[in-house]
């Protein structure tokens, strides 16, 4: 039986942990989006007696039957042959997504992280939604374009904070996410050009020419209110701001958990927001209390993921607030480095013995 990694070479988390796959011997094989169909090759076969489905990779043929489990850390598109007509370029971008992602759903025996669908469920509103359920307390939360509302919601508060909804999960290629950084600048300066400013943009340059990134904004309750009309552009997440002793990033790998301590207080450029600056504070392994890794793995049996990153506050007063879940693996590496958690070899253990280390 072999591991599945859908991810292209460069993808920096499929770096960390190719060299645990190999020292551990797993059979596995990278397919990536961005590969196919020009160097690689899927193929689906029925008839009276028989059906299957398997790809070509390297010369070899992998049969979805074969595959054992499958780890989805940066799922991309295709990439066909170079075309000067745009609209038969696209097509052929359809028809070859169209049959990898039907190919990915032949694989319904293999454990996933994360299968497909249950990242796409996975969104902010369900994830906040299915925290409160199993009793994580939840900041008071808008999320919407709804000024009138916005309004209402932001009169009952004092201290808040904005943030984004998302960035692009599905990338075509290398560098496909400078070319949506370029266009979300340009999508941002026109809007300027007609004085229509989307409400996190005027508060925040978020994007500048050295880093990428898209980080919270605390802002009082005036200042939001006077630029509340430009949420009428785009819509944004609204939340009470909580106080913080010290942020959570609690890793759940299968039946694993690696809680880590976030000391994003030690500098008065991390306070709001600890990945602007995330070299100059301190990480550190912790234990949970049992109740709170309990609600943990409970919201993943509930949002049916093997693999989540859950960022939360511990308040000075300790109580646990739920912020969300990273379903993306975006930063594990990162995290597991600084704080020496062991998150790679317990993804390698998922993926090789499914059934001894998997939660769903």
């Amino acid at each position: 039986m072999t591991v599945l990694i859908l991810a292209p070479d460069w993808e920096p988390h499929y770096q960390y942990i190719q060299p645990i796959l190999l020292k551990r011997k797993v059979d596995f094989v990278r397919l990536s989006g961005e590969s196919y169909p020009e160097y690689c090759a899927a193929s689906f076969e029925l008839s009276d007696s028989s059906s299957n489905t398997y790809f070509l990779q390297d010369g070899k043929k992998f049969y979805s039957s074969d595959i054992l489990s499958v780890w989805n850390p940066y799922l991309t598109s295709s990439k066909p042959i170079d075309v000067n007509d745009p609209y038969h370029k696209k097509s052929l971008e359809k028809e070859s997504d169209y049959l990898l992602d039907a190919l990915y759903r032949t694989m319904d025996t293999a454990v996933w992280v994360n299968h497909i669908e249950a990242d796409k469920r996975a969104n902010k509103l369900c994830q906040l939604t299915q925290a409160k359920e199993v009793g994580f307390i939840v900041p008071d939360t808008y999320i919407g374009n709804d000024v009138e509302q916005a309004k209402n919601f932001i009169s009952k508060h004092s201290d808040l904070c904005i943030k984004n909804l998302a960035l692009p999960h599905t990338m075509r290629s290398k560098n496909h996410f400078e070319k949506f950084v370029s266009h979300y600048r340009w999508v941002r300066d026109s809007f300027k050009k007609q004085n229509k400013v989307p409400l996190f943009w005027s508060l925040e340059e978020y994007l500048n020419a050295n880093k990428i990134k898209v980080p919270t904004k605390r802002v009082d309750q005036k200042t939001l209110l006077e630029n509340i009309d430009l949420l009428s552009y785009s819509p944004a997440i609204i939340q009470a701001y909580i106080p913080k002793l010290y942020e959570l990033r609690v890793t759940v790998v299968g039946n694993k958990i690696f809680p880590c301590a976030i000391y994003s207080q030690e500098h008065a450029s991390t306070q709001e927001d600890w990945r602007v600056s995330q070299d100059e504070i301190s990480f550190k392994h912790i234990s949970l209390p049992t109740e709170i890794e309990e609600k943990c793995f409970h919201l993943m049996k509930k949002l049916n993921l093997e693999f989540g990153a859950i960022d939360m506050i511990v308040t000075p007063e300790k109580e646990y607030y739920f912020l969300e879940v990273n379903t993306t693996h975006v930063g594990w590496g990162y995290i597991d480095h600084r704080a020496s958690l062991n998150i790679g070899e317990a993804l390698v253990d998922l993926l090789a013995c499914p059934d001894g280390n998997k939660l769903n």
